[in-house]
Order: structure tokens, then C-alpha cells, then sequence
């Protein structure tokens, strides 16, 4: 069963175009850029159950005035609403992080590969070193995870930022993480539904960005899109290809029959745990 993709677009674009006058008639000049990312910006998004991510921009600090006014979109006076689709803002200061991060310093990128091989060595981070990562992070988004939906594209000409081992290990561990939260008995998350139960098409959602860290290990990442993944995954690891055949499926709302959810949770389980070992002994150069 092939998922007809097309129709949801139309169905997200008509909503952003609604956000996006919204956020340009409240901040008028402040307003830099708003970017659409995450799986709208990859054309994967299902209407009903994706949501809209959005990257507010602006040329200053967000104050509290803006703190409340975004708050009253959440409780009744969303003009947006009646399109149905939830949204998930991130804002950022262009000064303050983005620029930091498509444009670091030397200092810049030594304190970010400290803070890294920090994480990589002990599996956790600081606040300081989750700030002094978070502008590289942003950088990332916008260069291999966003569409410009409105004004200045702050990219313009900057080089890519890499993905390699080191980042890799960074963005595995959140969704290592909820797998395991999600497949624990009466651990919600997440990760599962109303009831209690795993949400398994944001699992394998899941599934396919911890094989885009490996690739990112391997310095063969290309992009976030499920299309783009599974494919160089099946390459990689032929062994694998029943369960990445299934995964990408899920992944993108094609699955036309039931599936075995115990046999898929095992594996998914191996999996994520086969990867991060990959992961982090590249890291370690083993």
C-alpha cells in the first residue's frame, strides 16, 4: 500500500502558509526567517498524525510579552486551529545560537568537540556543555532537516556543517532512549498512544534515524528523509533488510497488513543496540 503523500502536503502547506502570517503580522520586522523542518520539510508528513515543526527566527531576545502571546495561541486563540495540525515552535536568537553555529570560532569548535567526546566517553552532558552544542545542533537542523518558509535564508553560502562519529554518538542517544522506554512494561512515553500502547510508526521513525547515526559514523550521511536511509542502510547490511523493509513501511504509513508487534519490538531492541555499539566503537576507533 503506497501512501499518497501529495494530498497531506497540500494539507500541511495550506496550514503553514496560516502560521507563517501569524508569526509575520506578530513580530513584523523582528522576524528573520521562519524554517519548516522535521518530517513536513521531508515530504513524509501524514496528515492526522504528523505534526508541524516550525524554526522561528528573530533579530532579538524573545521577551515575556511574546512568552504570553504564544501561550494564548495554545489555550483557544489559534487562528490556525481549524486546520488540525499541531504545531511545535522553536525559536532561537540569530546572534545567540544560529549564527554561533554555521559560523563557529575556532574557540567555538573546540569547546563543541570537548563537549562531544565528553558525552561520547561517559554517555551524558552537562547543561553548559548541552548549551555550547545546542548552536551546532540548530546548524544541523537547518542545513540537512528544513525548508525556508519565510524571509532570510541565514544559510546563504555557509559550508555544511559534518556529521561524523562524534555527532553520530550525540544523536543516537535520544532515540536509543525511547525505544527502550517505549517497549518497557508501564513506561509511558512518548513513544506510545493513549492507551498505554507503543505508537510503533513513530518507533520506526525512531529505528531509521538510529541508522542514520551509524551512517553518520561511517561519513556516509546523506539526509534525515526515510527514503534516503533505508536504502544505503539495506547496502550496508543486507542481514538487516526484512527488518528495515518493514521499518520503512511503518515509517511512512505503507504497511498494508498487520505485523507480529512482539517480533517487531525484539527486533527493534537488537537493532538500536547492534547500532550504538557500532556507533561508539568507531568513536573509540575500534
Amino acid at each position: 500500500m503506497t501512501h499518497d503523500y501529495a494530498v497531506d502536503q497540500d494539507v500541511f502547506q495550506e496550514a503553514l502558509a496560516c502560521y507563517v502570517r501569524t508569526y509575520a503580522d506578530y513580530y513584523g520586522d523582528r522576524l528573520v526567517s521562519v524554517y519548516v523542518w522535521g518530517s513536513v520539510s521531508r515530504g513524509e508528513a501524514v496528515a492526522g498524525i504528523s505534526d508541524l515543526d516550525l524554526m522561528i527566527i528573530t533579530r532579538d531576545g524573545f521577551t515575556s510579552l511574546d512568552e504570553q502571546w504564544e501561550l494564548s495561541r495554545w489555550h483557544g486563540d489559534d487562528v490556525c486551529a481549524p486546520f488540525g495540525i499541531k504545531t511545535h515552535p522553536t525559536r532561537s536568537n540569530t546572534a545567540e545560537a544560529l549564527y554561533r553555529g554555521l559560523y563557529p570560532t575556532s574557540e567555538d569548535s573546540d569547546n563543541v568537540a570537548a563537549a562531544l567526546s565528553a558525552f561520547v566517553r561517559g554517555g551524558v552532558v552537562s547543561d553548559l556543555e548541552r548549551a555550547t552544542i545546542k548552536p551546532g545542533t540548530l546548524a544541523r537542523c537547518i542545513h540537512y532537516d528544513a525548508t525556508l518558509a519565510f524571509g532570510r535564508d541565514i544559510v546563504g553560502r555557509a559550508p555544511c556543517p559534518i556529521m561524523d562519529a562524534a555527532w553520530g554518538a550525540y544523536y543516537l542517544d535520544w532515540p536509543y532512549k525511547i525505544i527502550r522506554k517505549a517497549l518497557s512494561t508501564g513506561d509511558a512515553c512518548v513513544a506510545k498512544t493513549a492507551n498505554t500502547q507503543p505508537d510503533w510508526r513513530k518507533l520506526a521513525r525512531l529505528a531509521v534515524q538510529i541508522g542514520d547515526c551509524f551512517l553518520m559514523a561511517k561519513a556516509r550521511f546523506i539526509s534525515f528523509r526515510v527514503r534516503d536511509v533505508v536504502p544505503s542502510l539495506i547496502d550496508l547490511f543486507p542481514s538487516w533488510s526484512p527488518f528495515l523493509v518493514e521499518t520503512r513501511q511503518m515509517a511512512l504509513n505503507e504497511m498494508g497488513a498487520p505485523f507480529d508487534q512482539e517480533l517487531y519490538g525484539s527486533e527493534l531492541l537488537r537493532w538500536s543496540e547492534w547500532v550504538k555499539e557500532a556507533v561508539h566503537s568507531q568513536c573509540n576507533g575500534s
